[in-house]
């Protein structure tokens, strides 16, 4: 099963993609959350790098797993419209 993917904006709102298709089939769903955190580079001179930046979980993996996260969400075949989620 291809898993269902989104990413939030400024205003925290999102919306789902299953592989190239916007949203997700209906059912009920554990949801994962991260939030990735640019870590400060050490020993930057000031030059540039090809390199990707080193990020870390600002949740410090609460909601990063299925068999840990206490997030579900249900998606029904109308249009759906999630309560916010509480993280804590």
């Amino acid at each position: 099963m291809t898993p269902s993917t989104g990413n939030t904006d400024e205003e925290g709102k999102f919306t789902l993609e299953t592989g190239t298709r916007t949203g997700a089939p209906a059912g009920d769903y554990v949801v994962t959350v991260i939030q990735s955190r640019t870590l400060p580079t050490k020993g930057d001179k000031g030059g540039m790098s090809m390199a990707p930046p080193d990020t870390e979980d600002a949740l410090h993996g609460a909601y990063a797993k299925r068999n840990k996260s206490q997030i579900t969400a249900t998606v029904k075949t109308e249009s759906n419209q999630l309560p916010p989620f509480d993280l804590k």
